[in-house]
């Protein structure tokens, strides 16, 4: 007694159709997201000097693009479930950016500016409220 049983062999195994991303394809996905918004921040800023370019900016929003990507591509291959647990791991890092880089952003420029300018004790040097 013979069973015909079709066995999968494992390099035949297609990882979009078993529910699974490929490898790597979490740091492909913020690779591409930080390029795009780097390069879309490249492209406002071409006619200013290399100075204003907003490179906090550019990394922020691509980590909110990339928490965004990263839902939509898990939900497409693993399912919602899945897709929103990749969603909540990405999402904190955005927050903590957010916290802990932008506001020590500003307040260096600003020291900066308070620094070079001609700041009185009536008038002390405010910070400007621009990112």
């Amino acid at each position: 007694m013979s069973t015909a049983t079709a066995t999968a062999t494992r390099s035949g195994v297609n990882n979009f159709s078993n529910g699974r991303l490929p490898r790597g394809t979490s740091w492909l996905l913020l690779a591409g997201s930080l390029l795009v918004m780097g390069l879309v921040f490249f492209l406002l800023n071409i006619d200013q000097p290399v100075a204003n370019y907003n490179i906090v900016a550019a990394v922020f929003l691509g980590a909110v693009l990339y928490a965004i990507l990263i839902f939509v591509v898990a939900s497409i291959v693993e399912g919602r479930r899945n897709a929103t647990d990749r969603f909540i791991t990405a999402a904190p890092c955005c927050s903590r950016f957010w916290s802990t880089v932008l506001p020590g952003s500003t307040s260096t420029s600003s020291r900066s500016r308070c620094a070079t300018s001609s700041a009185t004790a009536a008038a002390p040097c405010m910070p400007s409220p621009e990112l």
